[in-house]
């Protein structure tokens, strides 16, 4: 029998593998072992806020038009470590290079991201419940809402 926490992480993977992402990433932080879950929300928040504008253009993102992501906390082993996985794509090909182009650009400029890893997905690789590794309980938040579209 499956336990809730069980079903839970099923169903994040189940979410990640329906969105069809072009892209998993990761940003860590020079600081991300003494930061608290609001400052890395808030920086994720920024990156991709920036990301969205210079992919989609102002005037989209004014409209309420995002790029399509997943965005996720992390704490790594220590469960102390603080970084952001993402999976993200745009809707032409054209935004899939400029996703790549842009995240590297931008990266920079988020307070003490230190480094970006972007990986192309194909539809068979099995990554869609990286994610959801450390949900131990039901009360475990990893999803950022705020910058998950």
């Amino acid at each position: 029998m499956k336990t809730e926490v069980e079903k839970l992480k099923r169903a994040y993977t189940k979410w990640n593998s329906e969105g069809d992402f072009a892209f998993f990433g990761t940003i860590k932080f020079l600081d991300g072992w003494r930061i608290n879950d609001y400052i890395v929300r808030k920086r994720a928040c920024y990156f991709f806020n920036m990301l969205d504008r210079k992919v989609l253009g102002q005037k989209t993102v004014r409209q309420g038009i995002r790029l399509r992501r997943m965005v996720y906390i992390e704490k790594g082993r220590s469960r102390e470590n603080k970084h952001i996985h993402f999976y993200t794509k745009g809707i032409t090909a054209e935004q899939n290079k400029e996703i790549i182009k842009q995240a590297h650009k931008l990266f920079g400029k988020v307070t003490n991201a230190y480094d970006l890893q972007i990986v192309g997905l194909s539809k068979h690789e099995r990554i869609a419940g990286y994610c959801s590794k450390e949900i131990d309980t039901l009360e475990t938040e990893v999803l950022i809402l705020d910058c998950t579209h």
